[in-house]
């Protein structure tokens, strides 16, 4: 991970990304090696550090059809709604970095691919130029394929391949599904219903084709997205989960609780049968991208209110995995502990809120927000498995990896240990829930009472 990738642009150009746009100047092929040539990023020789300590850094995607990204595109792009809360949440954002597809399309001498790919990293940079250069966006270049270990061991704890070939046939089924007779379309339905029950999804009756349709279509997105953000950060400890949406929270769940990750020793030492949960941070105050420049959602987040917040979440967080190791009792007061004090943080972020200068963008709702806290000890070395000394604040045992899915896992919790030989392991997910209405205000008609403050 690299946090300004802004200084390969201005070596290799001379301007950057911003000043490019405004100059109105067109990118060729020769511009790409240009920065290419001053990007001196060597993938292969990086040996990631070990992060140590509690700060998060959620990991997105740059993509702009990808619902969960940092931007959305209608034509000047704005940071989405899920990439604002996170950044005023947490210690900043992490995106796959574009460049890497730039240079991969260079090398196999696609020059008109390079050109258009380059133009397009250009255009999103232009935009969060001003979160690169305050140092709250840094780039990831690990690039796994849906081929790679990582993720297709993923995808096969589903009972799928990397060609998705479960979905795609739904995909050529509901394209002809107009020709379907009404018994047939009845069929895709049920059919649709059955894929979700085996991904270990919540069951729902589908009353139409479309609804059925946008349901696989989630699922099929959302294996997609977590198999790459697992191994993403399986291979540099520096970066972390975000779980965005029920769907993901479940598949997540389901990958650690389901696979052999988790020894019988380890779930008979735990009152938990749900072996990943979800620590509340408390209800966020909720704010508009729509309503916001980059610069704003700087500012907002400099704000007291927000970096209060994140003091007591780091506070939070280095408290609760002080205790981890200890035993079921201390655990369970720590996760108590833990969701008091946020519980609090949060009160006094909305208060902060609104009373600022930033009370008009915040909308009329709040947004649960969480984070899962995955530790073993396990992974540490500082126990056997069965001895009682478990690590589940909120998490999962680490036993004996026996299967793919296992030592992907294993591998990832492992790779945020800390640095005493015996110190746990503890990797985190950032979550955030559905937004609702704020009961103190949901009544009130002004505008400025639909809003916090």
């Amino acid at each position: 991970m690299r946090e300004n990738p802004i200084a390969s642009i201005r070596a290799g150009l001379g301007v950057s990304p911003y000043e490019w746009r405004t100059l109105k100047r067109r990118a060729s092929i020769s511009d790409v090696v240009d920065v290419l040539e001053a990007d001196d990023w060597q993938l292969d020789a990086r040996t990631p550090p070990a992060r140590r300590g509690t700060s998060m850094l959620p990991l997105l995607s740059h993509h702009p059809f990808n619902p969960h990204g940092l931007l959305r595109w209608d034509g000047r792009g704005r940071i989405t709604d899920s990439a604002l809360s996170l950044l005023f949440l947490y210690d900043g954002l992490t995106i796959a970095d574009p460049l890497v597809e730039v240079r991969q399309a260079a090398q196999r001498g696609d020059d008109v691919a390079a050109v258009r790919l380059f133009r397009r990293l250009l255009r999103m940079y232009a935009v969060v130029e001003p979160l690169f250069e305050a140092g709250l966006l840094a780039v990831e270049h690990a690039r796994p394929t849906v081929e790679s270990a990582d993720r297709a061991a993923v995808l096969s704890h589903f009972g799928l391949d990397p060609s998705m070939t479960a979905f795609t046939n739904f995909e050529e089924a509901f394209a002809g599904s107009d020709a379907f007779s009404p018994s047939g379309q009845h069929m895709l339905m049920r059919r649709s219903e059955e894929l979700l029950q085996l991904l270990g999804l919540p069951s729902e009756r589908f009353r139409s084709l479309g609804a059925a349709h946008a349901a696989v279509r989630s699922a099929a997105q959302a294996l997609l997205h977590l198999s790459w953000q697992i191994a993403v950060c399986n291979e540099d400890p520096e970066v972390d989960l975000v779980l965005l949406g029920n769907t993901e929270e479940i598949l997540f769940r389901e990958l650690v609780n389901e696979s052999d990750l988790v020894s019988s020793e380890s779930v008979r030492s735990t009152t938990k049968t749900d072996l990943v949960g979800i620590a509340s941070l408390g209800d966020i105050p909720h704010f508009d991208s729509l309503d916001l420049t980059i610069d704003d959602a700087i500012a907002i987040r400099r704000d007291d209110s927000f970096e209060r917040f994140r003091d007591h979440l780091r506070g939070a967080l280095h408290e609760n995995q002080s205790v981890v190791v200890r035993n079921r009792v201390d655990r369970e007061q720590a996760l108590v502990r833990f969701e008091e004090q946020m519980d609090s943080a949060a009160r006094e972020l909305s208060a902060g809120v609104g009373t600022s200068t930033f009370r008009h963008h915040a909308r009329a709702q709040a947004l649960p927000a969480g984070v899962a806290i995955v530790a073993s000890s396990i992974a540490a070395g500082v126990t056997e498995a069965g001895s009682g000394g478990l690590a589940v604040a909120v998490g999962a045992g680490v036993s004996a990896a026996v299967s793919s899915i296992a030592q992907v896992l294993n591998g990832w919790i492992g790779g945020r240990r800390g640095e005493q030989p015996n110190a746990i392991a503890v990797r985190y997910a950032a979550t955030l829930g559905t937004p609702r209405v704020v009961p103190a205000i949901k009544n009130q008609s002004s505008k400025r009472a639909r809003r916090f403050g």
